[in-house]
């Protein structure tokens, strides 16, 4: 049994390397970083184009270059340019006409969708990406296919948490979440004392209590859904709660 467990896994890792020398592009490539939902900067999508793509968020992005590493890309450079990201492709040819990163922009519409894909005109090191957009980078094709993957939707109306009702102790006060376009599968609710959170049941009311004297309360939501973006929004604090 042993012997055979052995022979099974000479063979196994002859497969594997036959398979990483057939694809030598994929021999050394990182793992590409988890796609996220929520992005309050440049959204950044990387394609290899093999399969492989993930969607990420830039929180710094005064250049496309600094919006792909912000979102968490690990890249090879040669002076100005993108030979490697993540580690692909593992043996990259600056002089190949096809094989390398193309980079692209796409703008977000007012329905909360992002519009078609354009090549860039100018170098990743030149553009200026605008909070809220998308960059995109694919490998291969000559720059003549786009990344595939775009963002999560987002929302045409966001309208921002109110919370109504008399503030002293003992009444209830009411959290409206609003109408948001499209409707998110998804609200959760979170209340806050003085910026605290208060142990309590996640719904549209909230009794005042005694701890709540001489503080602010405020309300805080969470929205989401499948292919929709994930937003959180907080209401306006109240006065303080008196007794």
């Amino acid at each position: 049994m042993k012997l055979r467990q052995l022979v099974i896994g000479a063979v196994t890792a002859a497969l594997i390397t036959t398979s990483l020398a057939a694809n030598p592009a994929q021999a050394n490539a990182s793992a590409l970083p988890t796609p996220v939902s929520s992005c309050a900067g440049v959204w950044v999508v990387v394609d290899r184009g093999n399969g492989a793509a993930t969607t990420r968020c830039a929180t710094k992005y005064r250049t496309g270059l600094e919006a792909l590493q912000s979102a968490g890309f690990n890249l090879g450079m040669d002076g100005g340019l993108v030979l490697q990201v993540q580690g692909f492709p593992a043996t990259p040819d600056p002089k190949s006409f096809s094989d390398y990163w193309s980079y692209w922009h796409a703008n977000k519409n007012a329905d909360g969708t992002f519009g078609t894909w354009s090549y860039s005109n100018l170098g990743a090191g030149s553009y200026h990406p605008t909070k809220g957009s998308v960059e995109g980078w694919r490998f291969g094709d000559g720059g003549t296919i786009s990344p595939q993957p775009k963002p999560p939707r987002g929302y045409a109306k966001s309208p921002a948490p109110k919370v109504s009702g008399k503030t002293k102790k003992g009444r209830t006060l009411t959290l409206k979440t609003g109408a948001w376009s499209p409707k998110p599968d998804r609200i959760s609710i979170k209340w806050y004392r003085n910026g605290k959170q208060i142990k309590t049941k996640a719904k549209t009311t909230y009794k005042l209590v005694r701890a709540d004297v001489g503080k602010r309360i405020t309300a805080g939501i969470t929205v989401s859904g499948i292919g929709l973006q994930t937003v959180t929004a907080t209401s306006k604090a109240t006065a303080k709660v008196t007794k």
